[in-house]
C-alpha cells in the first residue's frame, strides 16, 4: 500500500470538509426551489428529483465529488470538490469531462469552478423545453410567412452576447449575420487600430481641443425617415478617445448607450437611426481590414450595409443586443455596458420564471388562475394611479 504524503493527507482532509459544506449548500438550494415558485428557469427538465446524494457516500471515498445529477439526455453530471478551487466554488463534470460554467446572456465562461448555485442554474438552463413544437407560422418559408400574416403575428429574434466572448472579428460578424440575414442587410465588423488613431488624434482630448481648437472625432446621430431623401445629422459633445479607460466609455447610469435601428424592405434600407456613431470616412485610415483578434484592448467598428456611420466601442466591458423584428423588416444593434444591461435581462428572466405558463403556448392555464392574475394586475394599476 502506498503511503500518502503529508500534503496529500492535508488535501484529502480539506476535500472532506468541503464535501460536507457543499452538500449542505446544494440541499438548501434544492429545498428552497421545492418550497416556492419562480426559482428555476421555466420549462427546465432538470429538477431536484434528479439529484443523487447517496451514491457519493459510497463511490466517492476520496471526497472528490459530492452529488450526481441525472440529465435528460442520459448523461450524468457530478459536482466535484477540489482543494485548489476557491472555498466557495466547486467543479462540474459530465460523464467524466470537465465543464466550464457559462453565464446567461453574456455567454462568458466563469471557468471550471463556480459556486454551487451557478452550476445548478447552468444545468437547468441547458435543458429548457419551452414551446418546443412545430407551429405552422414558424420558419422562413412562404407558407409560414402567409400563416403569420393571417394570424397578425411576426417573427422576432433577440440575441445577446458580451463582445469579448468572440475570439476575433470574424466570429462576431458571423453571429450578427445570423440575426440579420433574413433582412438582406449584412454587417461588417473590423478592428480599430487604436494606437494609430491615438497618435493622429492625441491632442483632440486636451481641454483646448475639446473647446474647438484642435482635431476631434465627435460622436454623431444620423437618421433618415421614410419620407426623407437626405439624412439628418446631430453632433454630441463626446469624442472617440482610445487612450481612455474602456470602463469609462459608458456613463455610470447608462444602460443602452449606443444603438442603430434600421427599417428595410427586401434588403433595401428605407429608414434608419444610427445614434452615437462615428463618421466612417474619418475612421477609414485607422480601421484594419480582414479578421483581427478581439482581446482586452480591442476597439471594434461595426457597420451595416446601406447605413452611414459606424458603431465604435471597446470590447472589454460591452454587452451587445442584436435583434430582428417584424419578419426582419426591422433590425437593431444596441450597445451598453455589461453591468448596465444585465439587470434589464434579470428582470425579464424573473418574469419568465414566475409567469412562464402565461407565455408558453403549450401550457394550459386554468381560468381561475387567469382571473386571479387579472385581478392582481388591475389592483397594481389602481395602486400606481393613486
Amino acid at each position: 500500500m502506498t503511503k500518502m504524503t503529508e500534503a496529500e493527507q492535508q488535501a484529502g482532509a480539506e476535500r472532506a470538509v468541503r464535501f460536507g459544506i457543499h452538500r449542505r449548500e446544494l440541499r438548501v438550494l434544492l429545498a428552497a426551489e421545492r418550497a416556492g415558485p419562480g426559482l428555476p428557469p421555466y420549462g427546465t427538465r432538470v429538477t431536484p428529483d434528479d439529484v443523487d446524494f447517496e451514491s457519493a457516500l459510497t463511490a466517492a471515498a476520496d471526497f472528490s465529488w459530492f452529488a450526481a445529477v441525472r440529465l435528460p439526455d442520459g448523461r450524468t453530471a457530478r459536482f466535484t470538490v477540489s482543494a485548489d478551487a476557491p472555498e466557495d466554488e466547486v467543479g462540474c463534470e459530465i460523464d467524466g469531462r470537465v465543464q466550464e460554467c457559462i453565464q446567461a446572456h453574456t455567454h462568458l465562461s466563469r471557468g471550471p469552478s463556480a459556486p454551487v448555485e451557478a452550476w445548478w442554474d447552468w444545468l437547468q438552463r441547458s435543458f429548457v423545453a419551452l414551446g418546443q413544437h412545430d407551429e405552422p407560422w414558424a420558419g422562413d418559408g412562404i407558407e409560414a410567412q402567409l400563416e403569420r400574416v393571417e394570424r397578425n403575428i411576426v417573427y422576432a429574434d433577440t440575441q445577446t452576447s458580451a463582445a469579448r466572448r468572440f475570439a476575433d472579428t470574424g466570429e462576431l460578424e458571423v453571429w450578427l449575420t445570423g440575426v440579420y440575414a433574413p433582412s438582406g442587410l449584412l454587417p461588417r465588423v473590423r478592428r480599430l487600430d487604436a494606437d494609430a488613431y491615438a497618435q493622429s488624434y492625441g491632442r483632440a482630448f486636451t481641454a483646448e481641443a475639446r473647446a474647438g481648437d484642435g482635431p476631434s472625432l465627435m460622436s454623431l446621430g444620423v437618421s433618415r425617415q421614410r419620407d426623407e431623401s437626405e439624412p439628418t445629422t446631430v453632433w454630441y459633445a463626446s469624442y472617440l478617445d482610445t487612450t481612455a479607460d474602456p470602463a469609462q466609455w459608458f456613463p455610470a447610469d447608462a444602460r443602452i448607450w449606443q444603438a442603430v435601428r434600421i427599417f428595410a424592405d427586401g434588403g433595401t434600407v428605407e429608414a434608419f437611426d444610427n445614434d452615437r456613431c462615428f463618421d466612417s470616412g474619418e475612421l477609414a485610415p485607422y480601421v484594419r481590414d480582414g479578421v483581427a483578434p478581439i482581446d482586452a484592448d480591442a476597439w471594434l467598428v461595426v457597420e451595416i450595409a446601406g447605413v452611414p456611420g459606424a458603431q465604435v466601442f471597446p470590447a472589454a466591458d460591452v454587452m451587445l443586443v442584436a435583434a430582428s423584428d417584424r419578419d426582419a423588416a426591422e433590425i437593431s444593434l444596441e450597445v451598453g455596458s455589461i453591468d448596465g444591461v444585465l439587470p434589464l435581462f434579470a428582470l425579464h428572466d424573473g418574469f419568465l420564471r414566475r409567469w412562464g405558463p402565461i407565455v408558453d403556448p403549450d401550457a394550459v392555464v386554468p381560468e381561475a388562475d387567469l382571473d386571479r392574475l387579472e385581478a392582481r394586475v388591475m389592483q397594481q394599476i389602481a395602486e400606481t394611479r393613486g
